[in-house]
């Protein structure tokens, strides 16, 4: 996505997310890297939520730690019905994303289910700092990726959530919670979910995530 503010261009949200919603939420975890802080966070995790509801899509957020402290699911190998969001601070990228993106999903391959994306929150923090408040805008980044993986690379629309290229517009109907998925989205959406239920086997998921807490896949911004 792109998300203009006054005459400046963010490129956002870049790569990779019917008709009945699947009663069974989708567990996303939430690696907090970026330590954004929980008045921050929760009313995000909200804002998406209710965001992927349009979608038809019921999330379960779990948020994990570092450390022996650490959450059994969080350090279980992903499955299809396993989604991980990485919550990247400054300084960290992604190879071949654009300097502006506000955030990533990984593709899978043949017959695979995505299950990894990533919001870089200090970019959504320089959008908070123009007059858009930072939940809203995480949220919405946050409900962006997460439904490139369950509709698919590239799977991007002209209006709505899923638009490549966010403007002063998009912002503005973030703000209002009018920035959703569309009904055409929704069924998609649908089939993807009973697609992953039917085929919920670890190792489908794990060829997508080889190393999820190594830099196979973020590296530093030079």
């Amino acid at each position: 996505m792109r998300k203009v503010v006054d005459r400046t261009i963010f490129p956002v949200l870049i790569i990779a997310f019917g008709a009945n919603a699947v009663a069974e939420p989708i567990l996303v975890l939430v690696h907090n890297f970026a330590n954004v802080e929980p008045g921050v966070l929760k009313p995000a995790e909200q804002t998406a939520a209710r965001v992927l509801a349009t979608g038809g899509v019921q999330v379960q957020w779990l948020e994990c730690q570092e450390g022996s402290r650490e959450p059994e699911q969080c350090q279980n190998g992903p499955d299809p019905s396993v989604l991980v969001l990485h919550l990247l601070p400054a300084g960290v990228t992604r190879r071949a994303a654009p300097s502006g993106a506000l955030g990533f999903a990984v593709p899978a391959g043949p017959e695979e289910f995505g299950v990894f994306a990533g919001v870089f929150c200090d970019r959504v923090g320089r959008l908070s700092a123009r007059g858009f408040r930072e939940p809203v805008i995480l949220g919405h980044a946050m409900a962006h990726e997460l439904g490139h993986l369950l509709l698919g690379v590239g799977m991007h629309s002209h209006d709505g959530i899923m638009k490549a290229e966010w403007h002063r517009k998009e912002l503005e109907r973030a703000e209002t919670g009018t920035l959703v998925f569309d009904s055409v989205q929704r069924t998609r959406i649908s089939q993807n979910l009973s697609a992953r239920v039917v085929a919920r086997t670890p190792h489908r998921a794990q060829a997508v995530v080889p190393r999820l807490r190594t830099n196979g896949w973020i590296t530093p911004a030079e």
